[in-house]
């Protein structure tokens, strides 16, 4: 992920400004070197949300217990520090720091690499993207924006980036979802099964991505390791959130105590290439809908809607398996 990125013209990127998981910021293919933090959240900001910015309100959002002259000045003193850590940015015909009177902006030039724009783009076109395309998203994603980046004497920018969390957590979900549902859709259960784990790998606090893992595992004739699988996510689970897994995810771990253990798959062939050999009896490609029925029959039986009927539709074109999944329910 250190490497600098090339653009859709083939030129490698001047800038490469990476926000998803620990902030890294490159010049020319080497790490920029920051005097100060607030120099690079000062970037970082401007490179998140699109300007132009008032000064006056970066000022007062990073040095919130100065007067505004004060804090203006030294708005002035950090930005002199971001440009120190991008030499020649203003020599440039188009330089990518637009200082004016009262405004700074960062400019979105082709030479400028930034992961949340590439992670946004795709997570808007999950339905129409390749699979090598949300792949190449999907690796963009190293961990929560801004991963372990505080200013504590600063909170309205701390609070800002914890807002933006769960903003990008979501979109790489959508692009990592449709990466693993496209490797598996296509039968490539083992090249599902590593883009589930390089997903659980950026966000091991993932029930979406220990479900596709625990599902694929099932799938390739592997349901103790998939338990294993669940039970390492549980502890996980219990000592970074004192939380427990989903009833999806609990729902499904269950499933899979109770069916019979499907044949080992060969690695190379998907399920239906097999004659002779059924597909997993654990719901295969339908899980997720499995689990969200059982999550609904938990939350009733915890007294969701207590004493109200409760009812669940099943709605699909002729042959996808709702009766099945009704049956099965």
């Amino acid at each position: 992920h250190g490497q600098p990125r090339g653009n859709e013209r083939g030129h490698v990127s001047e800038i490469t400004i990476a926000l998803l998981g620990r902030p890294l910021v490159r010049w020319r293919g080497q790490p920029a070197v920051f005097r100060t933090r607030k120099a690079l959240a000062l970037l970082a900001y401007l490179a998140a949300v699109p300007g132009p910015h008032h000064r006056d309100d970066l000022a007062a959002m990073l040095w919130p217990e100065s007067e505004p002259a004060q804090a203006r000045s030294m708005l002035r003193t950090t930005l002199q520090h971001v440009r120190q850590a991008l030499p020649g940015d203003q020599a440039r015909p188009q330089p990518l720091l637009l200082a004016e009177r009262d405004t700074l902006t960062l400019a979105r030039q082709p030479d400028l690499a930034l992961d949340l724009d590439t992670l946004d783009q795709a997570a808007r076109a999950v339905r129409t993207a390749s699979l090598p395309e949300l792949e190449a998203a999907a690796a963009l994603y190293r961990g929560e924006f801004m991963q372990a980046f505080q200013l504590n004497d600063v909170p309205e920018f701390d609070h800002w980036v914890q807002s933006q969390q769960p903003v990008w957590r979501e979109r790489a979900e959508a692009v990592f979802t449709a990466w693993v549902k496209g490797r598996f859709e296509g039968g490539a259960l083992p090249q599902a099964l590593a883009a589930a784990r390089a997903w659980a790998a950026a966000d091991r606090l993932s029930d979406a991505a220990a479900r596709w893992q625990m599902q694929l595992l099932f799938a390739l004739g592997q349901p103790s390791e998939a338990l294993r699988l669940f039970e390492a996510h549980s502890a996980a689970l219990a000592q970074a959130l004192q939380t427990r897994p989903g009833p999806a995810l609990a729902a499904l771990a269950e499933r899979i105590r109770l069916q019979p253990a499907p044949q080992p798959l060969p690695l190379s062939a998907p399920p239906a290439a097999r004659p002779g050999h059924p597909a997993p009896s654990l719901l295969v490609g339908r899980a997720n809908e499995f689990a969200s029925l059982i999550g609904q029959l938990h939350a009733f039986r915890a007294g969701d809607g207590r004493g109200q009927p409760q009812a669940a539709l099943i709605v699909g074109e002729a042959g996808i398996g709702k009766t099945r999944l009704a049956r099965e329910f």
